[in-house]
């Protein structure tokens, strides 16, 4: 049976590279310092198991209350990682970062959408997906305990 020029066209303007399937995975993390272990420090968000997964868009959105704003400065920043990784992190990749200095994202608002951008979005499989939200500064007010969502979505192959 033949398809029709048309159908080819759009399924490969909704699903790039043979990824059909879209899907969000979401999860919250608190800031901590670069030396910071145990948890909150880091947050493994999604396992990657049996097929690779196309990331789309990470957005980190900021809590009301729990964060308010995190103003943009060069000295007292945040930096958010995304990162994949085997077992015993024997290979690691960067999915995105971005931070709140001046010359980056800027300030995080609460409850503002802020978007990072995604550098290489291919998760392999076999890997999980870890989001960081590390200060820049050990302990300084305008850095500590900030409480963000992270809303990553993503298509895998049907």
């Amino acid at each position: 049976m033949a398809v029709a020029a048309h159908v080819s066209r759009v399924s490969k303007e909704y699903a790039p590279f043979g990824f059909s399937v879209m899907e969000t995975a979401s999860g919250r993390i608190t800031t901590h310092a670069t030396a910071a272990t145990g948890p909150g420090a880091n947050l493994v968000l999604l396992i990657v198991d049996d097929a690779d997964i196309y990331i789309e868009s990470i957005q980190i959105v900021p809590i009301t209350g729990a964060t308010g704003v995190i103003a943009a400065d060069n000295t007292n920043y945040v930096t958010v990682n995304v990162t994949s990784f085997d077992s015993l992190r024997a290979h690691s990749t960067t999915h995105a970062t971005g931070d709140t200095r001046v010359a980056s994202l800027n300030a995080f608002a609460s409850d503002a959408f802020e978007s990072l951008t995604v550098a290489t979005p291919v998760v392999p499989a076999g890997r999980v997906l870890e989001i960081a939200a590390v200060k820049s500064v050990a302990n300084n007010a305008a850095v500590n305990s900030k409480v963000m969502d992270v809303l990553v979505r993503y298509r895998r192959k049907a």
